[in-house]
């Protein structure tokens, strides 16, 4: 009996004291010895969602958390500490280097901050994070996780922009597509981007308006910096210079590229397989052999295939062949054959095979088949001069007839009454085929204000 109403006293004085306590009032009959967890000690719930992940500069981390959504006092402020020798835990915190302290903000969710080499952070080196909230009372949050990263290091990019004939192109702008970063290329046609970070992969686009002109721009094949690479010096790329193609020549949209693109057969065409790298000769002047040959009319078709040699030589201003007397080492051997349906063909001879198409790999060594049924040394000069047109990289045949293009098809024919012979479009082509680097991806090139995909 005695002990339940002792019970229930305690009981009673207990509830009296947490009123008298909400009230501010005291009571001496409230007993003293209920044992009371101190308030400072209650530690906020640990900081959730830390991340650290690479900044937008190399050497640079970027560190996120989300807020302590409940503590029993309020968040006033997250401390971020930094570690290079380990995962920070509650026991060495104090040995951290810390950061900074970030105020809470009424309403934000999630917090994150960049981190540099104003902090003391040295590029390549891996560090350890750690995040804590204090709240009112002056007490840190728990700690649990501790995530690293090893930090970026910086790389930059080099080049020259050019011409065709290699010329310098200065004002020229070259930036990155996607991280930024904007030069323009100085009197020597050169440039330098970055830095990068090491884990970037760059694609650099020059555009084709400068001072000096108009020119088609180019985007530069995808670059990547190998383990401690820090520079990707002679990036050279060279510029095709928007010309005005013949004005009675309107197809297919009246731009030099898609002409210069269609007669090198670097975009699709109908029958042969898509395909956009240039394949030219890897030199140039290329090494002729002509036979001594004289047809049933008396033609001496030597003579024929060698003027047209010159003809070319002189439209460029420069040696495209050169006539050698030995056969076995030629570039280029003129056979005198009866053809049916043809009166001049080229044919690559090495290298051979199943697959080896024109303009589809680089040639060694063709061959020029001329018809000695060619009634006189005019004709055979002009024949000559097309088919030469072909073995030099326009492959294709050009879609206008009006323009007095050289290599439309039977195009050889008449040439050599016109002023001039080789059309002012094709020795600009041609000039740019042999120019551009062996292997161009000509499909890099673009037309319109942006590059493409």
């Amino acid at each position: 009996m005695g002990s339940r109403i002792f019970t229930r006293m305690t009981k009673h004085w207990g509830i009296l004291g947490l009123l008298l306590a909400f009230c501010g009032c005291s009571d001496s009959t409230v007993p003293q010895n209920i044992p009371l967890e101190s308030p400072n000690s209650l530690n906020p719930r640990e900081v959730p969602s830390v991340t650290i992940g690479h900044g937008p500069n190399p050497g640079e981390a970027a560190v996120s958390w989300w807020f302590v959504n409940w503590s029993t006092f309020p968040i006033e402020e997250y401390f971020v500490a930094l570690s290079g020798e380990g995962p920070i835990t509650e026991a060495n915190w104090s040995d951290a280097e810390i950061l900074g302290g970030y105020p809470q903000r009424q309403g934000q969710l999630q917090y994150r901050e960049i981190f540099g080499a104003s902090d003391g952070l040295e590029q390549g080196a891996t560090i350890w994070i750690a995040v804590r909230a204090r709240d009112a009372r002056g007490n840190l949050s728990r700690l649990k996780e501790s995530p690293h990263l090893t930090l970026t290091t910086a790389w930059w990019i080099e080049g020259r922009v050019l011409d065709v004939q290699g010329n310098p192109i200065s004002g020229s702008e070259v930036r990155s597509l996607f991280t930024g970063g904007t030069d323009h290329t100085d009197l020597a046609g050169a440039y330098r981007l970055g830095p990068f970070r090491n884990i970037d992969t760059i694609e650099l686009v020059t555009d084709g308006a400068t001072p000096e002109g108009s020119w088609y721009g180019f985007r530069h094949e995808p670059l990547r910096s190998l383990p401690g690479q820090t520079l990707i010096a002679d990036q050279d790329v060279f510029l095709i210079r928007r010309h005005a193609l013949d004005p009675v020549c309107t197809l297919p949209d009246a731009e030099f590229l898609t002409y210069l693109r269609d007669m090198t057969l670097t975009s699709e065409q109908r029958g042969n397989a898509p395909s956009t790298i240039l394949n030219r000769w890897n030199h140039y002047p290329l090494t002729v052999y002509i036979p001594d040959e004289v047809n049933e009319a008396g033609v001496p078709m030597d003579e024929g295939a060698l003027a047209a040699l010159l003809i070319w030589n002189d439209a460029m201003g420069e040696d495209y062949f050169l006539r050698t007397d030995q056969k076995a080492g030629a570039d280029l051997e003129f056979i005198f054959r009866e053809m049916n349906n043809f009166y001049g063909l080229i044919s690559i001879t090495y290298p051979s095979g199943p697959g080896v198409e024109l303009g589809r790999v680089v040639p060694e060594k063709m061959a020029v088949f001329i018809n000695p049924v060619l009634p006189d040394l005019k004709t055979v000069a002009e024949i000559s001069l097309h088919e030469l047109g072909h073995t030099l990289g326009l492959y294709n045949h050009a879609d206008c007839q009006a323009a007095g293009y050289l290599m439309k098809i039977a195009g050889g024919f008449g040439s050599l009454d016109r002023e001039e012979p080789i059309h002012l479009d094709e020795r600009r082509a041609v000039a740019a085929i042999r120019h551009l680097p062996q292997g161009q991806d000509m499909s890099r090139y673009w037309i319109n204000d942006a590059p493409g995909p």
